[in-house]
């Protein structure tokens, strides 16, 4: 899905993709990966000049505050570290699998992330 995004040229959807694989990699505890993403779709968004879907915000806020909390004054390096990263580069991270990264759902990952916020 992202790659096939990312060859048609839609910025918008290649930052929602990363988005959502940075909630992904939140919920597996991947958090440096999570912020790293999270960094890239951002750049993407202010070079396209394109804000967060408003039925996103409340997720992306939520995965913010969590990294935060758990990465610490580390979240700022992370994020600005990914945002150096070129669509290509953010993407092929976000597809890759780690090691211990489990093979669950993208669906499940977020219902679990949606849950864990909720509390």
């Amino acid at each position: 899905m992202l790659q096939l995004d990312a060859v048609r040229g839609d910025a918008d959807f290649t930052a929602f993709g990363l988005e959502m694989m940075a909630a992904v990699n939140a919920e597996r505890g991947n958090d440096e990966r999570a912020a790293r993403l999270h960094g890239a779709a951002a750049a993407i968004r202010e070079e396209i000049d394109v804000p967060i879907h408003p039925e996103s915000r409340a997720r992306h806020e939520a995965v913010t505050g969590l990294l935060s909390e758990r990465l610490g004054e580390r979240f700022a390096d992370l994020t600005a570290a990914g945002a150096t990263l070129t669509a290509d580069d953010a993407i092929a991270e976000a597809v890759s699998r780690g090691p211990g990264t489990p093979a669950t759902s993208l669906a499940a990952s977020l219902q679990t992330l949606d849950d864990l916020l909720a509390r």
